[in-house]
Protein backbone atom coordinates (compact mmCIF):
# COMPACT_ATOMS: atom_id res chain seq x y z
CA UNK A 1 0.00 0.00 0.00
CA UNK A 2 2.81 2.83 1.30
CA UNK A 3 5.51 0.71 -1.81
CA UNK A 4 4.46 3.84 -4.35
CA UNK A 5 5.84 6.69 -1.79
CA UNK A 6 8.44 8.11 -2.69
CA UNK A 7 9.69 10.84 -0.41
CA UNK A 8 8.10 11.63 3.11
CA UNK A 9 9.18 14.39 4.71
CA UNK A 10 9.10 14.17 8.57
CA UNK A 11 8.24 17.78 10.31
CA UNK A 12 7.51 18.60 13.92
CA UNK A 13 3.98 20.15 12.69
CA UNK A 14 0.84 19.17 14.25
CA UNK A 15 -2.38 19.33 12.35
CA UNK A 16 -5.32 20.12 14.27
CA UNK A 17 -8.57 19.74 13.03
CA UNK A 18 -11.54 22.57 13.22
CA UNK A 19 -14.98 21.80 13.81
CA UNK A 20 -17.71 23.86 12.52
CA UNK A 21 -21.22 24.39 14.49
CA UNK A 22 -23.03 23.94 11.88
CA UNK A 23 -26.76 25.00 13.29
CA UNK A 24 -25.62 28.82 13.51
CA UNK A 25 -24.72 28.73 9.78
CA UNK A 26 -27.26 30.44 7.42
CA UNK A 27 -29.47 27.80 5.68
CA UNK A 28 -29.28 29.63 2.84
CA UNK A 29 -27.73 32.45 0.76
CA UNK A 30 -30.27 35.02 1.33
CA UNK A 31 -29.55 34.03 5.06
CA UNK A 32 -25.90 35.43 5.13
CA UNK A 33 -27.80 39.49 5.80
CA UNK A 34 -28.35 39.49 8.96
CA UNK A 35 -28.73 43.01 9.18
CA UNK A 36 -31.77 43.25 6.88
CA UNK A 37 -35.42 42.71 8.49
CA UNK A 38 -37.32 39.59 8.77
CA UNK A 39 -40.11 38.88 6.56
CA UNK A 40 -43.02 36.99 8.56
CA UNK A 41 -44.89 34.25 6.05
CA UNK A 42 -47.75 32.37 7.15
CA UNK A 43 -48.53 29.58 4.48
CA UNK A 44 -51.81 26.76 4.46
CA UNK A 45 -50.36 23.87 2.55
CA UNK A 46 -52.77 21.08 1.10
CA UNK A 47 -52.97 17.24 -0.14
CA UNK A 48 -49.61 15.54 -1.41
CA UNK A 49 -47.72 18.48 -0.99
CA UNK A 50 -48.20 17.99 3.39
CA UNK A 51 -45.93 14.97 3.36
CA UNK A 52 -42.82 17.14 1.37
CA UNK A 53 -43.13 20.11 3.93
CA UNK A 54 -43.42 17.48 7.11
CA UNK A 55 -39.98 15.94 6.19
CA UNK A 56 -38.00 18.56 4.32
CA UNK A 57 -36.99 21.78 6.72
CA UNK A 58 -37.21 24.33 3.55
CA UNK A 59 -36.77 27.59 6.24
CA UNK A 60 -34.69 27.11 9.39
CA UNK A 61 -37.07 28.20 12.18
CA UNK A 62 -40.17 27.29 10.47
CA UNK A 63 -43.35 26.48 12.24
CA UNK A 64 -45.79 24.03 11.06
CA UNK A 65 -49.57 23.72 12.64
CA UNK A 66 -51.19 20.23 11.54
CA UNK A 67 -54.79 21.08 10.49
CA UNK A 68 -57.49 18.44 9.85
CA UNK A 69 -57.28 19.01 5.75
CA UNK A 70 -54.16 21.22 5.61
CA UNK A 71 -50.91 22.66 7.10
CA UNK A 72 -50.02 25.92 8.43
CA UNK A 73 -46.66 26.94 8.32
CA UNK A 74 -45.06 29.95 9.49
CA UNK A 75 -41.46 31.27 9.54
CA UNK A 76 -39.39 33.89 8.70
CA UNK A 77 -37.07 34.90 6.38
CA UNK A 78 -34.69 37.83 5.10
CA UNK A 79 -35.75 37.71 1.33
CA UNK A 80 -38.75 36.48 -0.16
CA UNK A 81 -36.29 34.60 -3.05
CA UNK A 82 -35.51 32.50 -0.38
CA UNK A 83 -38.53 30.60 0.01
CA UNK A 84 -39.97 31.56 -3.40
CA UNK A 85 -38.32 28.32 -5.53
CA UNK A 86 -39.98 25.62 -3.21
CA UNK A 87 -43.48 27.61 -3.55
CA UNK A 88 -43.10 27.55 -7.20
CA UNK A 89 -42.85 23.98 -6.63
CA UNK A 90 -45.98 22.98 -5.36
CA UNK A 91 -47.99 26.58 -6.16
CA UNK A 92 -51.25 24.45 -6.68
CA UNK A 93 -51.40 23.17 -3.31
CA UNK A 94 -50.11 26.61 -1.50
CA UNK A 95 -51.89 29.13 -0.68
CA UNK A 96 -50.00 32.75 0.85
CA UNK A 97 -51.80 33.43 4.00
CA UNK A 98 -50.06 36.49 4.98
CA UNK A 99 -47.13 38.33 3.54
CA UNK A 100 -48.04 40.66 0.40
CA UNK A 101 -44.23 40.96 -1.34
CA UNK A 102 -44.55 36.92 -1.38
CA UNK A 103 -47.29 37.30 -3.19
CA UNK A 104 -46.48 39.48 -5.73
CA UNK A 105 -42.90 37.91 -6.52
CA UNK A 106 -45.17 34.86 -6.79
CA UNK A 107 -47.29 36.43 -9.26
CA UNK A 108 -44.74 37.81 -11.28
CA UNK A 109 -42.95 34.42 -11.68
CA UNK A 110 -46.27 32.58 -12.69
Amino acid sequence: MFDKIKYMKISDEIFVPVFINYENLPSTVWDFDTQSKKIRFKLKVYNWVCEFFKTFKFIKDQKIIEKKNFLEIEGYTSNVNEIVPYLLKFIDCIKIEENEELKKELVKRT
